[in-house]
């Protein structure tokens, strides 16, 4: 349809308005400030009810903050952009899912490797932005193509004895963005966190996500500890929830879980103990997560065609990265 095209067929007949008489200008200016009136009271309505949703109670992920040094107001920064952010990812509503429907989500330091990574994905269009919908999270504001991400403020995060971080606080703040101001995982079947640094096929994660049912509660073990070094069968390079799990999340975290203890363990050892205290099940697929460890031999490029794997981790260099995209995208399901 031409932008001249609306209308057309009535020009012919045009449409004559009769003038008010006398008291309809009441009448109508009557029901017009009726109506306003009701929209304004449904607007303010609606913002109580998010203003009384969001500052209703200070949890324990508040106080943990507190205890890591991170003021609660810091934590909370960001918040009010939230509108805008959505607004602006609009047209992602409007494209068709696959199913399972996966949002994934990532959080970055700004100015580092991490979003040299993150460009790196957007520009070859992989990673998170694979997904049906997707959620990008930083320290401070980062801006590129139609990428724009949300701050959950400085990380102030302590190095661990196993050269990775303390960083609890840091993703308890991250996920406070994903259940509770951003929301969109409602709409999707599964979230998944993805490390920045970590290579991974979606739809090599849909056929394994296919047999499984979404509205039950479950998080995915990724890793065979016992097998391979590492303490633990549940890795941060790529975390696999279901939607009823990240709801029980929502709903009820401050309440089930324990108190973290910011300097004593890493997001993803303390995400596994809170959604199986939640009452969320497991699912067990080892071959989920292809992983190197610092004292391991380093993952090759070449690896990444591996279709018996989802995920590979760590790829810290846009070149070495590009490599593995090179190789998956001459396997099959990737």
């Amino acid at each position: 349809m031409s932008q001249h095209s609306e209308g057309e067929a009535e020009q012919s007949q045009p449409l004559i308005k009769p003038g008010p008489t006398q008291g309809s200008v009441g009448s109508a200016g009557c029901c017009w400030v009726a109506l306003t009136g009701i929209s304004v009271l449904v607007l303010v309505l609606i913002a109580a009810v998010v203003v009384l949703n969001y500052t209703g109670h200070t949890d324990w992920v508040d106080l943990g903050l507190a205890d890591a040094g991170v003021g609660v107001e810091k934590a909370r920064e960001g918040a009010a952009t939230v509108g805008s952010y959505v607004a602006s990812r609009s047209s992602e509503f409007l494209k068709p899912q696959q199913k399972p429907s996966l949002f994934c989500w990532s959080l970055i330091q700004a100015g580092s490797g991490e979003e040299d990574l993150i460009r790196q994905h957007r520009e070859r269009n992989t990673g998170i932005f694979r997904c049906d919908d997707w959620l990008l999270l930083s320290d401070h504001p980062v801006s590129f193509q139609d990428v724009k991400s949300m701050s959950i403020g400085a990380f102030n995060s302590k190095r661990a004895p196993w050269n990775s971080w303390y960083n609890v606080p840091v993703f308890l703040r991250a996920w406070k963005q994903v259940v509770d101001e951003d929301q969109r995982f409602q709409q999707y079947d599964w979230t998944v966190k993805v490390d920045a640094d970590t290579f991974f096929c979606h739809d090599r994660l849909r056929q394994r996500l296919v047999n499984t049912n979404s509205s039950e509660a479950y998080i995915w073990l990724n890793y065979d500890a016992a097998a391979n070094p590492g303490p633990l069968d549940f890795l941060g390079p790529i975390e696999i929830f279901s939607k009823k799990a990240v709801q029980l999340y929502q709903q009820k975290h401050w309440q089930v879980c324990p108190r973290p203890h910011p300097q004593t363990q890493g997001e993803d050892a303390f995400m596994k103990d809170c959604f199986l205290n939640l009452g969320a099940n497991t699912k067990t697929d080892y071959s989920i997560l292809e992983n190197a460890c610092d004292w391991c031999k380093p993952l090759s490029p070449e690896q990444c065609a591996d279709s018996q794997h989802v995920a590979f981790h760590p790829f810290k260099d846009v070149k070495i990265y590009a490599e593995c995209l090179e190789h998956a995208a001459n396997a099959a399901s990737c």
